[in-house]
């Protein structure tokens, strides 16, 4: 499982929206938020996906950040939440 675990980190740390299929990547978040979704609702089994469809991605940081911002966003640490 720890192998596994790596290996997910290391894919997520790779991850951009030029990656994946944008279905794939729409798959993925869903999943990901009804994860998150159950653990703080008490919810036991998964259900549909189907309120993720609306769901939009936001953007935090465009394409091609400017070194400024980059540096930026260096300093205050968020470096780790990538």
């Amino acid at each position: 499982m720890a192998a596994k675990s790596s290996e997910l980190s290391d894919a997520l740390k790779r991850f951009s929206r030029y990656t994946m299929q944008q279905y794939r990547t729409r798959y993925l978040l869903a999943r990901l938020t009804q994860h998150v979704d159950m653990a703080f609702s008490g919810i036991k089994s998964l259900g549909s996906l189907e309120p993720y469809t609306s769901l939009e991605i936001e953007h935090i940081l465009p394409d091609t950040p400017t070194a400024e911002l980059q540096g930026k966003w260096a300093t205050e640490k968020h470096h780790r939440c990538l």
